[in-house]
């Protein structure tokens, strides 16, 4: 492409340290302007990168950037450009201005035109000056006048106007500026660039460097769209590193998606580059230089979320999907059928979300209803609801069909647009036409589940062929990630997949693959294990197991001969001929047919006609051979299943206490520790459905083995902690199992304290790490959130939980069912901060799941990248080869040295030479000019570089060392990172101001933290190696390391102590906090030393011992050892005078029973923060002149004191409002005569 200049090579050699020398820029023969070529030769790479951006955006959008300086003077804090906004309200407005003033002549149109500016900038500006970090989604309910606020009257005349044109794009326009002044709290901000359109803020770009902290450039850009406020002012931004690009209208997500073309949109967008993507280029290209494209996104692809609390925008197969249907919709005069293919967990429920939104507000005059179809109720309807939850139709939200009358009765009707869903249960049985229209839309998801249609299968009147009948004209939109596909094998015996979806709903019209998934950030990698016991009772159990399948080997080998001889050779032929009528020579020929136990699963190969001679014999004998084929395979699975059946279950239930004791609970733990504290790991443990023979389920003898493993361990440990051990809640070692027995008859008791089936999965939803929009722990109340939840069916499609890091396989799949091994093996792969892959984990001993595993992702050709998505044993080789290489060049690295008393047999032994030898070398060559003269430090860090690359590509290199037995590998590695740490250490310590004085020093130090990154960064990886990896004991921590682990306790118990002294009652407790600031001020100003820190943290830590104590001999004494009513009384008490204490005791006692009556409405918490949350509810901030009590806040407060006081003060109640309606005064309540109701309420407020 002749106008691309963001290219692998131009981006590496602007972003090189160096970067040409400080020379002029040539960019690859390119004409720069002479005003242009070196402004920017010598500074950051992120202006570089922001200079190239500057010049790409003017080529592909043909339009000059303005630039704008600190001295630039802007009106409205830059967020409006208003000559802009003005001329297109003149242009949008025109007819609807040019009427008023016929009807009030004394005005010009000028005068309307800018009346409506005022209008306008008045209500913009209501919603910049409010300090929501979500108060995008206010501006685009203002821009795209969604609510039809952009009103307002002339002389008791209602004008409505709009300052967007939704209907011709071409009145619209794009103004970008670079370096916009933005105004927030009297300072300014700079993006790299503000697009605005139609003067109003639409985008915001951030540009960072391609690594910052040894992360993607991208991540950081994330991070300032969250801390510059002026941003949130903008319905969203663009962050980038120059290649790697994301949008978002989210300022809270951290981690977002990648915008980048992927392979399906090669011949579908003129600028896709399959050799050299690069997201900023394309979403240039798509947004940025297309008024059209850029309006279709914001209002169609971008609304309030399913919570309500962020603005939600298009990920780019989502829009790109809508984008495409949209286009068929407007040229589509009669109703069609498509639909598109994505990859599991990518968001297809907001897809489907976009294009409802389309139908009804763009197509309305097409379509009048729309009914979504799921596969599934109780798993995926719920889901599914609440993605749809903040959209409102002309019949309200989302409408759920109950039954089949309700079915046949809603849906015959089509007055006005509706969006309805149901389950292809509901469908009525009825051979009639409901509506024959081609304005009925239907959505079908996880459409793999829905076609067992007429077409291409002998099964008649399907739920499928009803729904055909009933709407035939319908346009139907199907979604799936897994194509039903059947597999055939052509006259050459090969196998092919037959893709039944797309005969049955239409062609794809987009796809996504796996690895386009990962490479847009949606999805993790997956990780299959079949996991191999070392437990000397599972390995017994596994050698019995292993004879057991040699003899069900044998067993089905001779019933599979006897089902052929006896039925299957005349069954296949029968049903055959019901679809095809058969010459007798083909008939005669197959009846003669031989078929044994070594050609059974071959009998394709058995077509007794030539091919080249008898063609059209050989034809019609190889497909009636291939039927009666499929037909063994299926009796074959038939017997399979009953045999596993038979043989199967006692063995599941002998082995199932053995694998959670000895791999689920030690997998599950250090899970939580891969977590970083980042999130709570959650699993699924897969089992089968119930054996009919016995009354319990599966899933709850499952839980009955976890009960008797935690009965067990309280035998053996009488002192246990009941914390980590219930069994009441199946919590063993830490870790609650529960049973999801939404589709079982079952006990629901088995679950513990939970009420009802539902409830299982909430509590299984429950992450205690997460925190809400002030940083606050969410879930720090909840008991027992579950953490493995056992599943038979359930929520094995359609069911989203992002803190599902794996799913534990304990039955087997057969390979004709390769669409539930799809679906079940991505589950844990649901993009989320923190998590770096998902694994599915096989616990079975047979090796039907590997095969069914490895055909279902063979369905993917090669060429779709599948290996890209799947991190498989044989990649896991590979790396780990690279990783000994790389142990081996470090070793020649430093015997090339020859350090003393270092030799190939003992170097891991000499960490502490090592590190003296790296740190003596790298100060030799800081020091020098000419670096050549000492190439050991280049070297090193390449190498360094090499191994952290290969390192970091294990994903979870600690487990999978340990699990490949490589235990020493393990070990030196960490002793290499040991090295670095002290490397960094030393860097940072002696040389603060390093980042001013050499580039290429910033870069070593970026590539020593990045080696850390897979630890959480340094700190956290020397506290591990304290922890866990004791056995390095030659190895010393650094010194800088055991000072820095002292100054963090110290922060620690700071932070605790402050803690602690909020919740004294105490006059002193000020003073205390005061001191403890003091300490926390000295330690960042490093103005007294370590020990005399830990002393006077000591003598504050004795002092607040002290108040606490003195506290709990107050609450035995003054009020009967009731803490509540303590908490009560001292939350309370500045609120009375002192001659009213009495008062206050009997009114804290009546306000704790009120409490103690009221506690199912309050969060559980300290006692004190139910006294305030209480207050919090009926309170507010200010206190008013008057009472108004037609305002219900008011109402609240006064009957919350009212009925607290009921039987303790003589008050009449409707003297009371009475008073307060006649507008009652503040002002007028003394504290000697007026009821006590109003001086607690004037007080209380």
């Amino acid at each position: 492409m002749n106008n691309k200049l963001l290219t692998e090579s131009i981006l590496r050699e602007i972003t090189s340290p160096i970067y040409n020398n400080g020379k002029d820029f040539k960019l690859n023969g390119f004409d720069i302007p002479f005003n242009r070529s070196n402004i920017f030769s010598n500074i950051q790479e992120e202006k570089r990168l922001q200079w190239l951006t500057h010049i790409q955006m003017e080529m592909i959008t043909d339009t000059f950037i303005e630039e704008e300086n600190l001295q630039t003077k802007t009106k409205h804090d830059g967020l409006l450009i208003e000559e802009v906004l003005l001329d297109k309200i003149k242009k949008i407005n025109k007819n609807i201005i040019k009427n008023f003033i016929k009807e009030h002549n004394n005005y010009t149109f000028d005068t309307i035109a800018n009346k409506i500016l005022k209008d306008f900038i008045n209500k913009a500006k209501e919603v910049f000056n409010n300090t929501e970090y979500n108060k995008n989604i206010q501006l685009h309910n203002l821009f795209f006048n969604d609510d039809k606020q952009l009103k307002f009257k002339i002389d008791n005349d209602l004008i409505e106007y709009n300052v967007i044109d939704k209907d011709d794009p071409s009145n619209n326009e794009i103004t970008i500026i670079k370096e916009r002044k933005l105004i927030i709290n009297k300072k300014s901000e700079h993006p790299d660039f503000a697009v605005f359109y139609n003067g109003l803020p639409f985008i915001v770009i951030e540009m960072k460097s391609t690594v910052v902290n040894g992360e993607n450039g991208m991540k950081e850009a994330a991070n300032d769209y969250y801390k510059k406020k002026s941003y949130h002012n903008f319905l969203s931004c663009i962050g980038t590193n120059g290649k790697d690009t994301f949008i978002s209208s989210s300022p809270k997500l951290l981690d977002p998606y990648i915008w980048q073309n992927y392979k399906d949109l090669n011949g579908y967008v003129n600028y896709y580059d399959k050799n050299d993507s690069n997201g900023l280029f394309d979403i240039i290209n798509e947004l940025l230089s297309s008024k059209r494209n850029l309006l279709f996104y914001f209002e169609n692809c971008t609304m309030i979320s399913e919570c309500g609390n962020y603005l939600k925008n298009a990920r780019i197969q989502q829009y790109f999907t809508a984008k495409q249907v949209y286009e068929k919709m407007l040229k589509s005069d009669n109703g069609f059928k498509t639909h598109f293919q994505h990859h599991t967990r990518t968001g297809k429920s907001f897809t489907f979300k976009i294009i409802a939104k389309m139908a009804y507000k763009k197509l309305n005059h097409k379509y009048k209803k729309c009914i979504f179809f799921t596969h599934d109720v109780s798993s995926v309807m719920p889901s599914v609801m609440k993605e749809f939850n903040n959209l409102e139709f002309p019949t309200g939200k989302i409408t759920e069909i109950k039954d089949k009358k309700d079915y046949k009765k809603t849906l015959s009707s089509n007055n006005i647009f509706g969006m309805y869903i149901t389950n292809m249960q509901k469908i009525a049985k009825e051979n009639k036409v409901y509506d024959d229209s081609n304005n009925v839309l239907i959505f079908i998801d996880e459409v793999h589940t829905h076609q067992n249609s007429a077409s291409g299968t002998l099964k008649q009147n399907t739920m499928a062929d009803f729904r055909k009948l009933h709407f035939p004209n319908a346009t139907v939109i199907s979604a799936t990630a897994s194509p039903l596909v059947k597999e055939v094998r052509n006259k050459k015996g090969e196998a092919t997949y037959r893709n039944i979806t797309e005969e049955l709903h239409g062609k794809c019209i987009n796809k996504v693959t796996p690895s386009d998934a990962l490479k847009l950030n949606l999805v993790t990698r997956l990780m299959y294990t079949k996991v191999n016991f070392k437990s000397n009772k599972l390995l017994t159990y596994k050698k019995q197991f292993e004879e057991q399948e040699k003899e069900e080997a044998e067993i089905i080998k001779t019933k599979i001969m006897d089902e052929i001889e006896n039925n299957l050779i005349e069954k296949a032929l029968q049903e055959y001929q019901l679809k095809k009528v058969l010459p007798q020579s083909i008939v005669d020929n197959y009846n003669e047919i031989e078929i044994n136990e070594k050609n059974y699963e071959k009998v394709v190969e058995l077509n007794p006609f030539d091919k080249e001679k008898e063609q059209e014999e050989h034809e019609l004998m190889h497909d009636l051979l291939q039927y009666l084929q499929n037909t063994i395979a299926e009796a074959i699975g038939v017997l399979k299943s009953n045999i596993k059946s038979k043989f199967r279950q006692n063995f599941w239930e002998g082995t199932i206490k053995e694998k959670i004791k000895s791999f689920v609970i030690p997998d599950v733990l250090r899970e939580r520790e891969e977590a970083n504290g980042v999130f709570t790991p959650k699993f699924f443990y897969v089992v089968d459905k119930r054996d009919t023979r016995h009354e319990l389920t599966n899933g709850e003898k499952m839980l009955n083995a976890v009960k008797e493993l935690i009965e067990e361990h309280i035998l053996e440990n009488p002192d246990y902690d009941p914390l980590e051990f219930n069994i009441e809640n199946n919590v063993y070692c830490g870790v609650r199992f529960g049973f999801d027995n939404s589709e079982e008859d079952s006990n629901s008791n088995f679950n513990g304290d939970l009420e009802g089936k539902s409830d299982i999965t909430k509590l299984f939803e429950v992450d205690k790490l997460e925190k809400n929009n002030q940083g606050i722990l969410k879930n720090r109340n909840v008991k027992n959130p579950v953490d493995v939840l056992i599943l038979v069916r359930k929520k094995l499609m359609g069911y989203d939980n992002k803190n599902l890091v794996t799913v534990y396989l304990d039955k087997d799949i057969d390979e004709d069912n390769i669409k539930e091994m799809l679906q079940l093996a991505t589950r844990g792969t649901t993009k989320r901060e923190g998590k770096k892959i998902g694994n599915l984990k096989d616990l079975t001993y047979s090796g039907r799941n590997t095969v069914t595993y490895q055909k279902a992702f063979s369905i993917y050709d090669q060429k779709d990248g599948v290996k890209d998505f799947l991190f498989d044993q044989e990649e896991i080789i590979k790396i780990i080869s690279k990783i000994e290489e790389n142990k081996k060049e470090f070793i020649e690295l430093f015997i090339e040295e020859k350090i003393n008393g270092v030799n190939e047999s003992n170097i891991f032994n000499k960490i502490g030479e090592l590190t003296d030898y790296v740190k003596l070398k790298y100060w030799q060559w800081k020091d020098k000019k000419d670096k050549s003269d000492n190439p050991f430090i280049g070297k090193y860090i390449s190498l360094i570089s090499k191994l952290d690359t290969n390192f970091k590509s294990l994903i979870s290199p600690s487990f999978i060392l340990e699990k490949e037995d490589k235990h020493d590998l393990l070990k030196e590695i960490l002793k290499i990172f040991i090295i670095n740490s002290e490397l960094l250490s030393d860097i940072k310590n002696k040389n603060a101001n390093i980042f001013k004085k050499r580039y290429t020093s910033e870069e070593i130090i970026e590539v020593l933290e990045k080696t850390f990154s897979t630890f959480g960064g340094v700190k956290s990886f020397i506290d591990k190696i304290n922890i866990k990896y004791k056995d390095l004991d030659e190895v010393l921590i650094p010194e800088t390391y055991k000072k820095e682990n002292r100054q963090t306790k110290i922060t620690s118990a700071i932070g605790k102590l402050k803690n602690d002294v909020l919740k004294i009652n105490n006059s002193f407790t000020s003073r205390i906090s005061e001191e403890l600031d003091h300490l926390s001020l000295s330690i960042d100003t490093k103005s007294i030393e370590i020990e005399e820190q830990e002393r006077k943290l000591k003598e504050l830590q004795d002092k607040v011992k002290s108040m606490e104590e003195q506290e709990e001999k107050e609450i035995e004494e003054k009020y009967n050892g009731s803490r509540e009513l303590y908490a009560i009384h001292q939350t309370l008490k500045d609120l009375f005078a002192e001659d009213s204490q009495d008062l206050l005791s009997v009114y804290a006692e009546n306000l704790n029973k009120r409490i103690l009556e009221q506690r199912n409405l309050i969060t559980e918490g300290s006692y004190i923060e139910i006294i305030k949350e209480l207050l919090d509810k009926v309170a507010i901030n200010r206190l008013p002149t008057d009472i108004d009590l037609t305002d219900n806040r008011w109402r609240v407060i006064y009957n919350e004191i009212f009925i607290a006081d009921e039987g303790v003060f003589d008050v009449n109640k409707k003297e009371l409002e009475d008073k307060i309606k006649q507008g009652f005064t503040f002002d007028d309540i003394d504290n000697e005569n007026s009821n006590i109701v109003f001086r607690i309420l004037k007080e209380y407020v």
